[in-house]
């Protein structure tokens, strides 16, 4: 929302810094 942050490192494939944000992206 108002951290992009986290979207970016959910895109490049780093799921390691937070497993939480990538899988609500990618799930």
């Amino acid at each position: 929302m108002g951290t992009g942050n986290k979207y970016s490192v959910a895109v490049p494939g780093q799921p390691h810094t937070d497993p939480v944000v990538p899988r609500a992206r990618v799930a």
